[in-house]
């Protein structure tokens, strides 16, 4: 008989429209002179609030005793390629003389302050570029598991408009915020807080400095610091003042208070609340917004053991909400065992 037919060819493959080539993501602003600052980031394009402005590592670091850094600074500067050596030296000196500009001025006038106490500055040349204000649109960070500085939008920007940071409290009121920025960096702030802010601006400013004091002490009811933090926040609102870090802390210590209250409920509200004003302050990867996730829906047994631990754990809460947060970590592991929840 005679042979059989071969097999039909297989089908020609499916067609796929070719996937799109992955572009390496760049910062959405662009340096350019701004009137009356020097040089300044304007957004290239709208941004939402919590868009991520820009991510850097720095080029200078130091941590440590403070009569060493110079000679540390120093060593890194040389160890840097000539170009990046100039545009170090490009930025401002606040404390040039007639001698020119020195490297410690720079870092001191530039660098990011990575810790409130003790000698910890980063200095990264994307960050330096962006001005201060006192109403800012920009929120800074240092995430230490990168090693790198990251600046959110608090508000929405619209594009062309200048993206800025706070170099100070910006719950200061004018009087000390002017004398620290014309002191440590040399200039007059011109923003609308400075120039159109008057007394009641002081006052409420003054006055949520004063119950974040009486917040953090131990010797007011819970009930009475929960409405502290309420008020607190409520006056954060009327100066137009995002600052979402210490929204978070005030919220992380609203949260305790309610667990020592057994107002599970509340605590849950509190926490989501802290875990939100975290990813818009430091961003969802940051080691402290990740920690704070895990109480956005947690189980009510685990509610529970962690009001067990409230009172031990309350102390190490409160020196978070001034921003030690290195010492409350250790400390509050040290109290509570294994149950690090903070």
């Amino acid at each position: 008989p005679p042979p059989p037919p071969p097999p039909p060819p297989p089908p020609p493959p499916e067609s796929k429209p070719a996937e799109p080539a992955m572009l390496p993501w760049s910062p959405p602003f662009r340096t350019a002179s701004v009137s009356g600052k020097g040089l300044g980031g304007l957004a290239t394009r709208r941004l939402p609030e919590g868009s991520l402005v820009l991510e850097d590592s720095p080029v200078i670091a130091y941590r440590g005793d403070r009569a060493a850094c110079a000679e540390s600074c120093m060593q890194q500067f040389d160890a840097l390629p000539a170009a990046v050596q100039a545009q170090v030296m490009g930025l401002h000196d606040a404390k040039e003389s007639a001698k020119g500009k020195t490297l410690m001025g720079v870092i001191s006038t530039n660098a990011f302050q990575r810790a409130r106490d003790g000698c910890d500055v980063a200095l990264s040349l994307a960050v330096s570029r962006l001005n201060h204000s006192c109403t800012p649109n920009c929120e800074a960070s240092w995430n230490e598991s990168t090693g790198r500085a990251s600046i959110y939008a608090t508000r929405e920007v619209a594009r062309g408009e200048e993206l800025c940071y706070s170099y100070v409290d910006v719950r200061m009121p004018r009087g000390e915020r002017t004398e620290r920025l014309r002191d440590v960096y040399g200039f007059e702030c011109g923003c609308p807080a400075c120039v159109a802010g008057g007394d009641e601006s002081d006052a409420r400013r003054l006055r949520a400095r004063s119950l974040q004091e009486q917040a953090a002490s131990t010797e007011a009811p819970p009930q009475a610091r929960l409405r502290m933090v309420e008020e607190i926040l409520g006056l954060y609102d009327a100066e137009g003042l995002a600052v979402y870090r210490n929204r978070r802390d005030h919220c992380s210590l609203a949260f305790i208070l309610s667990l020592m209250e057994d107002d599970m409920l509340g605590a849950r509200r509190w926490a989501e609340r802290a875990y939100s004003y975290s990813k818009l302050a430091l961003g969802p990867r940051h080691p402290d917004t990740i920690e704070l996730s895990q109480y956005v829906q947690p189980t009510k047994q685990q509610l529970r053991r962690r009001r067990a631990i409230a009172g031990v754990a309350s102390l190490a809460v409160l020196v978070a909400a001034c921003g030690a947060v290195a010492w409350r970590r250790r400390r509050l592991r040290a109290l509570a065992g294994t149950a690090a929840w903070v």
